[in-house]
């Protein structure tokens, strides 16, 4: 997570992270020194079941922090993805608009009026003629 978080320039969010790390590291270092110092005062002593038992515990906090982090990660990516598609759509939709506003090329030619009578009109070529002179050479 604080890779990620370095990668994409959230340096703020990354100390942030690490200071809330530090504080739980001395937390825990408190609730030690407190478990020994109830230790060293009575002969009750803390066992090493209730030992493995706070530390599953606190294992327990861990993963459901971690995968928490991951779901807010997952979402953040799927809302980055959305809005990005989103941008991409509107993106389209406006060129869309903007080629349908566009006025169409005026034809470079005028078509000839209808009521012009239409003939056709075939010249014949004399074989000798109708090839080039190279294109007559090759084909001899």
């Amino acid at each position: 997570m604080l890779p990620k978080l370095l990668e994409e320039g959230r340096a703020e969010e990354v100390l942030a992270a690490v200071r809330a790390l530090v504080a739980r590291n001395e937390q825990l270092e408190r609730l030690l020194a407190m478990l020994d110092r109830r230790r060293m005062k009575t002969n009750e002593g803390v066992s090493a079941d209730q030992l493995t038992l706070l530390l599953t515990e606190l294992s327990k906090q861990h993963e459901a922090n971690v995968e928490r982090d991951r779901e807010l990660d997952a979402k953040e990516e799927d809302e980055r993805m959305q809005a990005r598609a989103e941008a991409a759509a509107e993106r389209a939709r406006q060129k869309a608009l903007a080629e349908k506003d566009k006025p169409k090329p005026k034809p470079l030619k005028k078509s000839l009026p209808a009521e012009l009578p239409r003939r056709e009109n075939i010249i014949e070529v004399p074989e000798a003629e109708r090839a080039c002179q190279r294109a007559r050479a090759s084909a001899r």
